[in-house]
């Protein structure tokens, strides 16, 4: 009795209603915790995650050419088999002209630290004394005139030989798991486009799904043969520049520049520390060393402010903000890989926001015009 009782005491007792603001309060919730954990699942897969990125970038770039030898009689694995090669010889070729010059460097690079620690000791040597004066004010400051300064524990490095076999293997292991998975996908030509159509239950969902895969591939197509024209016109003009002014092993500096250029912002900031290094130790006279990074500089400028815009600003239509914004977050997240991959990744989205009604607004943003 007294539990039937209770029960409708319960069943009378007026539910009190969940407040409306409580919903959109848990939904982003939801989807900052969803972020965080991708995020971080990202980063923990970037060993796996980053050959795959990579191969599909590379199968949107090289799918033209494998489907041009198609329509020529040459099946797809034959011609994923042909257009691989090609590009892994055209790269070993250029690594083994440049292996000399490079060597060089490297077999001189004791001497020539000596020598730039000979023409830095001014430098240097004010620095020493900024850090014995400013010593001095410290104990000066100090209350009972002994130093605060905490014990400093020297860790030992790791060795040379170590880092450069830790880093040599995963690169190795990174590279062919790129191109397996690239030939792969090259040799299957259109499949999964074609799975992804089957799959699809409505002819407009279906329309889509190729026409944003098709112009996914034109645009990663156009970016990467625009950028690398580019590129190479900057290395190359930066090799005459270099061999105008003496510097040695010009075509290496040339080189080197279009490989940097790659990265977007930090690579013409490396570029320009690496000629002012090689100018430095090539170079006795302050009036040969200045000209080789202010002509660099100089041309950098024209090329990221005047050229670059012009020739490549219709083509991306890119937010410079969230090109920015995207270098920051791959870089951080997979480091110089993270930064080649940052542009791309952003067309491929911009791509998707333009065809998928729910990623309007997005689009909106990411578009500069």
């Amino acid at each position: 009795m007294v539990d039937a009782l209770q029960s409708t005491a319960a069943e009378q007792t007026p539910q009190t209603p969940e407040p409306e603001s409580a919903t959109p309060v848990r939904h982003w919730a939801v989807t900052g915790l969803f972020l965080l954990a991708l995020v971080a699942g990202l980063h923990a897969a970037k060993h796996v995650l980053l050959p795959v990125v990579l191969a599909i970038l590379l199968y949107f770039l090289l799918s033209p050419a494998v489907r041009g030898l198609r329509r020529s009689g040459i099946p797809e694995p034959v011609g994923a088999s042909v257009i691989l090669l090609m590009a892994v010889l055209i790269f070993g070729a250029g690594l083994a002209t440049l292996a000399q010059p490079a060597s060089e460097w490297l077999q001189r690079a004791p001497q020539a630290m000596a020598e730039a620690d000979r023409k830095l000791r001014t430098i240097k040597q004010t620095v020493v004394d900024v850090k014995r004066a400013t010593d001095r004010v410290e104990k000066l400051t100090s209350l009972d005139g002994s130093s605060t300064r905490n014990p400093v524990v020297v860790k030992e490095a790791p060795k040379l030989s170590e880092l450069i076999m830790n880093s040599t293997h995963k690169f190795v292991l990174s590279t062919f798991s790129t191109l397996m998975l690239t030939f792969f996908l090259l040799a299957s030509g259109d499949l999964f486009l074609r799975k992804i159509i089957a799959v699809l239950p409505r002819l407009r969902d279906r329309r889509r799904a190729v026409e944003v895969g098709r112009t996914m591939q034109k645009e990663i197509g156009r970016y990467f043969l625009l950028i690398s024209a580019i590129n190479l016109g900057l290395g190359f003009t930066t090799a005459v520049l270099m061999y105008i002014l003496g510097l040695p092993n010009a075509a290496l500096w040339g080189a080197l520049v279009a490989v940097l250029n790659f990265v977007p912002y930090l690579g013409p900031l490396m570029s320009l520390g690496v000629l002012t290094g090689a100018a430095l130790l090539s170079f006795d006279s302050l009036d040969m060393i200045w000209p080789v990074p202010l002509s660099f500089a100089i041309l950098a400028l024209v090329e990221g402010q005047f050229l670059q815009p012009v020739l490549a600003g219709h083509t991306m239509a890119l937010n410079p903000v969230f090109i920015f914004i995207s270098f920051l977050f791959w870089g951080w997240l997979w480091g110089l890989p993270g930064m080649l991959i940052a542009v791309p990744i952003l067309i491929v989205l911009k791509v998707m926001c333009n065809h998928l009604p729910g990623l309007g607004g997005l689009g909106l943003f990411l578009d500069k015009r």
